[in-house]
C-alpha cells in the first residue's frame, strides 16, 4: 500500500502531513507532525505521517466533503487561518513510497506564481534510497528551495 506525506519548513518548523487519497488524489489528513529542523527528527516524523497515511488509505476513508480553511487538519492544528498566511514563507515538497520501507521518492516544489500554493520545481523528482537519510535530504532541500512571498 503506498504513503504519500506533504512536508513544509515554516518559521523553523518542519511539518509533516499525512496525505489520504489515491488514484492521482489526495488530502490532508490528520494528525500532522511538528518538529525541529533536525535531521532525526524529521525522519522519524516522515515515519510517521508515511505510517498515519497508509493507514488512512488502507481504510478506504472518504476525502472531506468542504475544503475550506476552517476545515483544515493543517491550519486548524497550527492555528493558522488560512492557507495564505500558513504558506507566507514556506517551503515545501512531498515523499512518496510505494511499499513499507520502500525507497522514498521527493516531489520538489517551488511557490506558484499567483502564490496559491505549490508548483512542481524545474528538476521535480530525487529518489531517497533510506529512511534514515530522508531527514537529511529533505531539510537540505527545503532550506534551499524558494520559499513563499510574503
Amino acid at each position: 500500500m503506498s504513503a504519500e506525506v506533504a512536508i513544509y519548513l515554516r518559521n523553523e518548523q518542519v511539518i509533516v502531513v499525512p496525505q489520504g487519497g489515491g488514484g492521482g488524489y489526495s488530502w490532508d489528513a490528520a494528525p500532522p507532525v511538528v518538529v525541529t529542523p533536525e535531521a532525526e527528527a524529521v525522519a522519524v516524523a516522515i515515519g510517521e505521517g508515511l505510517a498515519a497515511s497508509r493507514g488512512i488509505r488502507g481504510r478506504g476513508t472518504e476525502p472531506p466533503t468542504q475544503v475550506k480553511p476552517s476545515r483544515s487538519v493543517v491550519l486548524r492544528a497550527l492555528g493558522v487561518k488560512s492557507h495564505q498566511d500558513f504558506y507566507r514563507g514556506a517551503s515545501h515538497c512531498w515523499l512518496s513510497e510505494e511499499e513499507d520501507g520502500g525507497e522514498l521518492i521527493m516531489y520538489k516544489s517551488v511557490p506558484a506564481a499567483d502564490r496559491s500554493g505549490f508548483d512542481s520545481a524545474p528538476d521535480p523528482v530525487e529518489i531517497i534510497e533510506s529512511r534514515e537519510d530522508a531527514g537529511t535530504v529533505v531539510l537540505r532541500y527545503l532550506r534551499d528551495a524558494p520559499s513563499m512571498p510574503g
